[in-house]
């Protein structure tokens, strides 16, 4: 059961779903969007002071058998990185208040925060912290994240507060990760972290397969990206080269009745193939064939 302020909430929300957007003058339409981003922020805000109490309780392990973020990320659907991320802004609330309080005032973004949060620890004394989060809280009003995290970034290097190039390698590297998750319509989501000498390889690889086929290509360039992806995995497989234990060319076997495939195909009825057990059609078996 719902408390009623979120009760209130979805309501609300229901009826916002509901409206015609094209209905609404330009004024109208940008003035209301606009406040609809900044109550985005202070509702990131609400997420994160909540999780904080969940995350001190542990209660979605009492409750759910999981922790805070695997919570987020099986039940909710979050990445990996968005809830970490949202569980590094929520566990700062009890030392650093006034960041989820800027939030809650619609004055800081999630991922404003979560680049604060990040910088933060990295100063030597609390009273440099102090004063910092006073300073980077009053950049948030006109920077972005990305903005923003570039000049901490350089302000850390200046200041020797980062790791060493090599620790900071290493640490990177540790945070890859390449995820596949089927969909309930039959798709595979596709997520991962690479570092970047491993993205810059892929992307390098990827440049040529994902070019534009002719001046009638129609795909975005996402869809592009996608179909170079899987023709770099076929033209690694067909080549053969792949070591034995990690990869091979892909096989294709088909057992089947003569009688029982021509009854089916005079009576009009659908073959399908299987692709690690799940039924595929006709056409796409051929296509891998």
């Amino acid at each position: 059961m719902l408390d009623q302020n979120t009760q209130d909430l979805a309501e609300v929300i229901a009826r916002l779903v509901s409206d015609d957007a094209h209905s609404l003058p330009d004024s109208l339409l940008v003035e209301s969007t606009g406040m609809l981003l900044t109550l985005r922020r202070r509702l990131d805000g609400v997420l994160a002071r909540r999780l904080q109490v969940i995350d001190v309780r542990d209660a979605t392990t009492s409750e759910c058998g999981r922790s805070t973020r695997a919570w987020m990320v099986e039940d909710h659907q979050l990445s990996q990185a968005d809830a970490c991320s949202r569980l590094q802004v929520a566990r700062s609330y009890p030392t650093r208040p006034a960041i989820v309080e800027a939030m809650l005032a619609g004055e800081a973004t999630q991922d404003q925060a979560k680049v604060i949060t990040s910088f933060l620890p990295k100063l030597p004394t609390a009273e440099a912290r102090d004063h910092a989060e006073k300073e980077l809280l009053d950049v948030a009003r006109y920077a972005d994240p990305t903005l923003m995290a570039r000049g901490l970034r350089e302000l850390a290097d200046k200041l020797c507060l980062n790791e060493s190039a090599e620790e900071r390698a290493v640490r990177r590297r540790e945070g890859r990760y390449l995820n596949f998750t089927d969909t309930i319509d039959e798709m595979v989501r596709v997520d991962g972290m690479l570092d970047r000498v491993g993205a810059a390889i892929l992307r390098k690889a990827l440049y040529p397969l994902a070019l534009k086929a002719g001046e009638v290509d129609e795909r975005t360039p996402p869809k592009r990206n996608a179909d170079a992806l899987v023709e770099l995995a076929t033209l690694a497989m067909n080549a053969g080269q792949l070591p034995e234990t990690a990869g091979e060319p892909t096989q294709v076997t088909v057992l089947t009745h003569l009688s029982d495939l021509i009854a089916q195909l005079e009576a009009g009825d659908t073959c399908y193939a299987f692709l690690e057990g799940v039924a595929v059609t006709p056409n796409t078996a051929r296509m891998l064939a």
